[in-house]
């Protein structure tokens, strides 16, 4: 996922949505589809779904991450806010406004002592005032 994150950190979207794939599919077949990791392996495929302009693929994971249950724990406040800013990215993209908007609060919630030019808390910011029209 590391690999995935950083190819979409430097434009390679393409590329990140095949290995994001290739560790879902490695997940599945190894029936490890409850945890952070499968988590993370779809939000990073819905994120460049959305980058490439492919908003059926891009529902199609919001409808597979929809479906984790129970959906598993995070091992920090910044994980959870990582993945909330991967969703409003997603949700705003599909169409799910207030889905985004309430995922930015989330973020916005979990970021509290990050430094106030954090990039984490400004994207937290906009998508959390995305509804309001700010």
């Amino acid at each position: 996922q590391v690999v995935a994150m950083a190819q979409l950190n430097d434009g390679k979207v393409a590329d990140a949505r095949k290995t994001a794939l290739q560790l879902q599919v490695l997940l599945e077949q190894q029936h490890a589809t409850t945890g952070n990791a499968y988590r993370t392996a779809l939000e990073l495929e819905a994120l460049a779904a959305v980058r490439l302009d492919d908003l059926p693929e891009a529902k199609r994971m919001v409808a597979m991450l929809d479906g984790i249950d129970p959906a598993p724990s995070f091992a920090s406040s910044v994980e959870r806010a990582e993945s909330s800013l991967r969703r409003a990215e997603v949700f705003a993209a599909v169409g799910r406004a207030e889905e985004a908007t309430a995922a930015g609060r989330s973020a916005l919630s979990d970021l509290k002592a990050q430094h106030p030019d954090s990039p984490r808390l400004a994207a937290a910011r906009r998508y959390a005032m995305a509804a309001a029209g700010g």
